[in-house]
């Protein structure tokens, strides 16, 4: 088998969606090539419009794509949001067709270069395992890769992990290398994927100024980014640097005014470093002339203040006397910020990583950031501050589920159900794509939502990934049957009715849908865990049989063919003797054929048959009518507990 058939094979273990994907492929081209037919005609446009109908479904595959753009992935958005003039079409946010030649040409390169395939091999190809792929950037800019290699490397690294800035930065300074419109591009995606960065952010500044101040146009994109920048980082606690990056560039051509107004917003905004800030406020008003400080109308609102306070005199002139009333102003927002940032800096000191990393955060990170996000919330009356605290916690705790679940919970509390169930899909697809609970809370809040196929599909694409989590299968049924409840008579296409689940989880171990239960039957399920999940799904659909349809006979039907697949589990002996006890009029002989079903049977376990024996003897105690019977129970389990007691001698002396 060639390393690339076995790259596939293994990719289809863990995609199940791209294995049918790619047999579906391969039987298509082979019709073609029988047919006679290859390519144009109608056939491609049916073909063509299928496609398009199927990425429109919102099904799982579309969460599985390997070679997606950054082009691709962001929506149109309206072209004031650009950074450039409106002229310049360069950098207006676009669709543009997918590029699925990148993992190709990828994976092609891999096979030509020993040294990237021999880094893989080391990591057992797992595409999951940041370590993996931090080797192969190294290995490629080593290399000197083509661009294109390096595009499908770093959209691979980023779709898993993308709050790693500094891969960001990589990628756009390679693309500019070769294309300035494709390095905006990843830089415009960069700031829409990942808005709290500060690193990303003065980046994407610089390198825009370097890029537009080359042409007429440039100023006003400038301006614009830079605006964009203050309105989603600025109150970043460490976006400082933002700041006067801003303000330096507007000092730079000659607009003092514009950089007092960035200095007020500067001065209510709480800042690492604000005390450094407030000195470049004090200068700025100390050497700057009065008629380019200030707007007209502050300059004469201060003027009368200062001649009602009668603060012009001969001593003190009039432009000195504005000038120190207008810093005044300022001094006391300055001070105002400083009270609010006491039990902030007491917060922001404890934290020592500030940015992600898959290495797990120290258990005191964790304490301190909840502690945070609490006294944000019972102190802030802005929801603002509590969305900003606790977006800048979910970088450094991407990882950790409880976190996007405070943070979903939250946006609940406030009605926000639409951008609660943002939050959870954000962490379901992305950053905590094994975790059980966010795949449970978001299928809840979608079913809360009236979005019932969404809710199962969040459930479906989990378990065709992480199979076997009886907890994601429980809820896959309880919603089925919600449904079954809500719209009698009226089943999904997509889902199969809750009897039909049942009788697959039982058989299979699985949930009905078709691909995974193709794969199912193609590969060996361990016997002891199908066996286990079978009986416990035995008990449940016999248990919604009797007590919610009524059907007492095909629940003992259900039971009973449990037992002669698991005839070790007591659980399903005591089920089906219940089953016989709720019958009205009472039927003995029935309850005393599922006894002797566990009792006579050579594989039943004999502490099963101990404690079953004694379970006989209590229950005819209370409903038997017989003596002689009785003393027929109690001869069988004298006999039960001597065989068990000539066992463990044995066993004694064996050990000695």
């Amino acid at each position: 088998m060639t390393d690339k058939r076995r790259r596939e094979k293994r990719r289809e273990e863990k995609d199940p969606v791209y294995g049918i994907k790619r047999r579906k492929k391969e039987t298509k081209s082979r019709e073609v090539s029988k047919s006679g037919r290859i390519g144009g005609g109608m056939g491609r446009r049916r073909s063509m419009s299928k496609s398009r109908s199927q990425s429109r479904s919102g099904s799982i595959n579309r969460s599985r794509s390997r070679s997606r753009s950054p082009r691709r992935r962001v929506k149109r958005e309206r072209r004031s949001s650009s950074s450039c003039s409106d002229r310049d079409n360069i950098y207006e946010r676009k669709e543009v067709e997918d590029v699925p030649k990148n993992i190709q040409m990828f994976e092609a390169f891999v096979e030509k270069n020993s040294s990237v395939k021999d880094t893989m091999q080391k990591f057992g190809w797992n595409y999951e395992d940041a370590n993996m792929w931090v080797e192969i950037i190294k290995e490629l800019e080593i290399l000197d890769a083509t661009v294109e290699v390096m595009r499908a490397a770093f959209t691979e690294i980023l779709d898993r992990w993308p709050y790693c800035y500094g891969y960001w930065c990589k990628w756009a300074t390679i693309e500019a290398k070769t294309d300035t419109k494709k390095a905006f591009e990843v830089f415009d995606y960069a700031v829409n994927t990942f808005p709290l960065s500060v690193e990303l952010w003065l980046a994407y500044i610089r390198f825009m100024r370097t890029e537009l101040m080359k042409r007429k146009d440039g100023l006003e994109g400038i301006q614009r980014l830079n605006a964009r920048a203050l309105v989603t980082v600025g109150k970043e606690w460490r976006s400082l640097p933002v700041w006067k990056e801003v303000i330096a560039f507007e000092t730079s051509i000659g607009n003092p005014l514009a950089v007092t107004v960035v200095m007020d917003n500067m001065m209510g905004t709480p800042l690492g470093g604000l005390d450094e800030a407030w000195e470049a406020v004090s200068s700025h008003f100390e050497t700057t002339s009065l008629d380019n400080l200030m707007s007209l109308n502050e300059r004469t609102e201060l003027k009368w203040e200062c001649l009602s306070e009668r603060m012009i005199d001969e001593e003190r002139n009039e432009e000195m006397a504005i000038r120190l009333r207008g810093l005044a102003r300022r001094r006391v927002i300055y001070e105002e910020t400083k009270k609010k940032m006491r039990t902030m800096e007491l917060f922001e000191s404890k934290v020592k990583r500030h940015y992600f990393h898959w290495k797990p955060l120290e258990r005191g990170q964790l304490i301190n950031w909840k502690k945070y996000i609490e006294w944000t919330r019972k102190n802030s009356s802005e929801g603002d501050d509590c969305v900003l605290i606790f977006e800048r916690a979910l970088i450094p705790c991407a990882l950790y589920d409880e976190f996007w679940l405070m943070y979903a919970d939250y946006r609940e509390s406030r009605g926000e159900l639409e951008l609660a169930r943002e939050i959870l899909e954000r962490a379901h697809r992305i950053h905590c794509k094994q975790s059980v609970n966010i795949t449970v809370h978001l299928a809840s809040l979608l079913e809360i939502m009236d979005r019932d196929l969404d809710a199962t599909e969040a459930l479906i694409s989990f378990d065709s990934k992480y199979p076997g989590n009886l907890l994601i299968y429980n809820r896959y049924i309880a919603m089925l049957k919600r449904r079954e409840l809500k719209y009698p008579g009226k089943e999904s296409k997509r889902d199969k009715s809750v009897s039909e689940t049942y009788e697959c989880l039982i058989r299979f171990a699985v949930l009905p849908y078709s691909h995974y239960c193709l794969r199912v039957r193609e590969r060996e399920v361990d016997t002891k865990d199908r066996h286990s999940i079978s009986s416990y799904y035995s008990l449940h659909y016999a248990r919604y049989l009797r007590k919610i349809k009524g059907q007492s006979k095909m629940a003992m039907k259900v039971i009973k063919t449990a037992i002669n697949n698991d005839p070790s589990n007591e659980t399903l002996y005591h089920a089906l003797i219940d089953l016989h006890y709720e019958k009205y009029p009472l039927d003995i002989e029935s309850i005393k054929d599922s006894f002797d079903l566990c009792l006579n049977s050579p594989l039943t376990p004999h502490r099963v048959k101990i404690r079953m024996s004694q379970c006989k003897i209590e229950l005819f105690e209370e409903i038997g009518d017989c003596p002689k019977e009785m003393r027929e129970l109690n001869a069988y389990h004298r006999e039960l507990m001597a065989t068990n007691r000539g066992e463990k001698e044995k066993e004694k002396d064996i050990s000695q």
